[in-house]
């Protein structure tokens, strides 16, 4: 009797211990990103019928920089997930991309490409629901951004 009950208590245990290392903290989760491009423009509607109006969060974060288009469009969404030490990258249009290293699950490498070159890189931390943004000119009086969101 007395041995059965060693090991039942040496498999609890063991159990226990396999709970607390399979990544139940969440630092072995993927992180997860949304990368958006965004239109900016003075134009009240945008030309394109495909375009969808911003997410309400990504909307009042743009607004807040100090950029001077009144009207901004989601062009196109991407989501990735990205486990510790990998390097994904997330093409956004056929002339830009984003490349996004996990350092270590709370620090990431975002590196912005535009034509084949790289535009700029930054590593954060990168909290959930943390943004960077980074744009630049396009043709008229118009203008691009590119969103990296945590999601998850």
């Amino acid at each position: 009797m007395r041995l059965r009950s060693l090991i039942i208590i040496v498999l609890g245990a063991l159990l226990c211990v396999a709970i607390a290392g399979s990544g139940a903290d969440g630092k072995n989760k993927p992180a997860g990103f949304e990368v958006q491009l965004l239109w900016g423009t003075d134009l009240a509607k945008s030309p394109n019928p495909e375009h969808k109006p911003l997410d309400p969060d990504v909307g009042k974060r743009v607004q807040s920089l100090p950029l001077k288009f009144k009207h901004y469009f989601l062009v196109n969404r991407n989501k990735v997930e990205l486990p510790l030490g990998i390097t994904k990258k997330v093409d956004v249009s056929e002339k830009c991309a984003v490349e996004l290293k996990n350092l270590d699950n709370m620090k990431f490498q975002v590196t912005f490409i535009g034509k084949n070159k790289q535009q700029a890189q930054r590593t954060q931390d990168f909290p959930l629901q943390e943004m960077l943004v980074h744009g630049g000119n396009a043709p008229g009086s118009n203008a691009w951004l590119v969103v990296v969101k945590r999601v998850e």
